[in-house]
């Protein structure tokens, strides 16, 4: 009786053992499938690779992004630059770029900008105005592509946020300035627009 019952406990231990490896092996498998893609990119040398003609994030959820400059201007002075490609379940991005320049320099990306084809209605997502004066601009409910001008200091800043169901994954605040973002706007989870779009949602499975 004694044996029975000791063949049984290791029966029943090979049998957990087993359900727990295979248990790991599954989530490795599972985390290997839905693991979030993620890029940060924050080296200005490696702007082309981002955003050059041909970068690898030039076009996206957004169309084509013809606002940010193909190749930073040899005479600029960076100050800032980030780039951020976040996938959990749909793809999110998030652009920014400041940088100062001599006056001829400043002139003719002015002039390049202001020539662009520019989203008429760039209120979205609560957007009531720019901190600076709004050279160019791509807004819809994938979010809002823009750059702004800052005259006085020779300054121009470039700023993409980009994603899916109406609200971003990434927590934009907290690597753009609140000075270079639109007045008023919020991509935030539980902003008015995404709210309204899940109200939609419930509704519908309600009918159903």
């Amino acid at each position: 009786m004694k044996k029975r019952r000791h063949f049984s406990m290791r029966i029943l231990g090979i049998v957990i053992l087993a359900i727990l490896v295979w248990s790991g092996i599954i989530a490795i498998i599972l985390y290997g499938l839905f693991k979030p893609e993620q890029e940060k990119i924050t080296k200005v040398r490696k702007y082309q690779y981002v955003l050059g003609a041909d970068g690898k994030y030039k076009d996206n959820l957004l169309g084509y992004n013809n606002i940010f400059p193909d190749k930073i201007p040899d005479k600029a002075q960076v100050e800032e630059f980030y780039y951020q490609y976040y996938n959990p379940w749909d793809p999110n991005y998030l652009g920014y770029l400041v940088y100062t320049c001599d006056a001829e320099t400043y002139e003719k990306e002015y002039q390049r900008l202001q020539g662009l084809e520019s989203t008429s209605d760039n209120q979205v997502y609560g957007v009531k105005s720019f901190p600076y004066q709004l050279c160019a601009v791509t807004a819809n409910d994938y979010g809002l592509r823009y750059a702004l001008a800052d005259g006085e200091n020779h300054r121009l800043i470039y700023v993409e946020i980009a994603f899916c169901n109406y609200f971003t994954d990434i927590d934009y605040q907290k690597v753009i300035q609140q000075k270079y973002l639109p007045i008023g706007f919020d991509a935030s989870s539980d902003n008015p627009v995404s709210e309204a779009f899940r109200k939609r949602i419930e509704e519908k499975e309600r009918i159903r």
